[in-house]
C-alpha cells in the first residue's frame, strides 16, 4: 500500500488518496530511474569509446559538442582514455573521425616514415589507413601502460592477417604520446617491423643454431655478379643484402656485409655516389666488401 497526494493539514483537512501499486510496477520504475542516472553521470571517456553514434553499450545519442567540449575543457577525460580511444576506435576499427576529435592541429610526428607535411589529424589518419592496409583485419590490444603528467607510454600488440598469403601476423607495437588540454600534441611510435617482415616472408627468419648454410659465399658471388652486370634492381639488392646478415653469427662476417650494406645505399643513390668520387667509384668499394664477405663466409662453412 502507497499513500499518494497531497498529505493531510493538521486541521483535518481533504483525506488522503489510497492508491494499490504492484510490487513489480514499483521495481520497474527503479530499475528506469537507475538506468537513467548510470546514463546521465556516464564519463566523456565511454563515449570516445563507443562505435558510431548510436552508443551500443548504453544506448544513449553521443553528445555531439563531444569534441568542442573537450577542446575548451567543459568535460575532462584522462590521457589514457584518450590513447585507449585512438587503438579502439581508429586502428581496431578504422574510425578515422577520431582523429579529428583528438588530434591537435600542429602535431610532432617521431614515428618512421610518417607524413609530418600536413596537419595533426590527417597524420594519425594516414597511420591507422596505412597500418590496416598492411594487416588485414587489424586488432591492436593494449597490453601495459604508462601515464604520467602529460604522457602516455603503452606496449600493444598488433595482431592480423597477411593480406597476400592470409596467413596470420603478430607483432608488438611501442608507442609515447604527449597531449595537452585534452589533444594528442606529439606522438613516438615503434612497430616492430622486423618481426612483421619475416612472419610474412620478406625477410628469412635469424637462424636458430650457429649452423651455417652451405651456400653463403655463392649466393653473396652470386648478388656480387649481378650488381657488376647492373642486373639488379636497388630494391633486390639492399634486400637480398640483409637476409645475407642473418646467414652467420659471426661479428666479422656481419660487420663486412654491413659495410658492403652502406656502399650498396650509395651505389642506388645517385646523389650519394658524387660525394664519393662517383658510381663506378662507389661500385668498386662495393664489390670489393662483397668479395671480402664471400671469403670470410667461405671459411665459416668450412669450420
Amino acid at each position: 500500500m502507497l499513500v499518494t497526494g497531497a498529505p493531510p493539514s493538521f486541521g483535518g483537512g481533504m483525506p488522503q488518496r489510497i492508491v494499490t501499486i504492484s510490487r513489480s510496477s514499483v521495481n520497474e520504475w527503479h530499475r528506469t530511474r537507475q538506468a537513467k542516472q548510470s546514463i546521465a553521470t556516464r564519463s566523456p571517456a565511454s563515449h570516445l569509446l563507443c562505435y558510431d553514434h548510436a552508443c551500443e553499450r548504453c544506448g544513449a545519442k553521443h553528445n555531439q559538442a563531444l569534441s568542442s567540449s573537450l577542446g575548451r575543457g567543459l568535460m575532462t577525460t584522462s590521457n589514457l582514455e584518450l590513447f585507449k580511444a585512438i587503438m579502439e576506435r581508429g586502428f581496431s576499427r578504422g574510425d578515422l573521425t577520431i582523429a579529428d576529435e583528438v588530434c591537435a592541429r600542429e602535431l610532432a610526428e617521431h614515428e618512421y616514415l610518417a607524413k609530418t607535411n600536413v596537419p595533426g589529424p590527417e597524420i594519425l589518419k594516414y597511420q591507422i589507413e596505412d597500418a590496416r592496409n598492411g594487416i588485414a583485419n587489424l586488432k591492436l590490444t593494449i597490453e601495459a601502460t604508462v601515464e604520467t603528467s602529460d604522457t602516455v607510454w603503452a606496449r600493444s600488440k598488433a595482431t592480423g592477417l597477411d593480406p597476400r598469403s592470409g596467413k596470420p601476423v603478430a607483432i608488438d607495437v611501442i608507442d609515447i604520446c604527449r597531449f595537452k588540454d585534452g589533444k594528442l600534441v606529439e606522438h613516438w611510435g615503434v612497430p616492430d617491423r622486423f618481426a612483421l617482415l619475416h612472419q610474412t616472408g620478406v625477410l628469412p627468419p635469424p637462424l636458430s643454431g650457429s649452423k651455417p648454410p652451405s651456400a653463403t659465399h655463392e649466393q653473396i658471388n652470386t648478388l656480387e655478379d649481378r650488381i657488376r652486370k647492373g642486373t639488379i634492381s636497388d630494391e633486390e639488392g639492399l634486400r637480398e643484402l640483409h637476409a645475407l646478415l642473418f646467414a652467420f653469427d659471426d661479428a666479422n662476417y656481419q660487420e663486412k656485409i654491413r659495410n658492403a650494406h652502406d656502399w650498396a645505399n650509395k651505389y642506388f643513390s645517385p646523389s650519394q655516389s658524387d660525394q664519393f668520387g662517383g658510381r663506378d667509384m662507389v661500385r668498386s668499394h662495393l664489390l670489393q666488401e662483397l668479395e671480402s664477405a664471400a671469403q670470410e663466409a667461405k671459411e665459416l662453412e668450412r669450420g
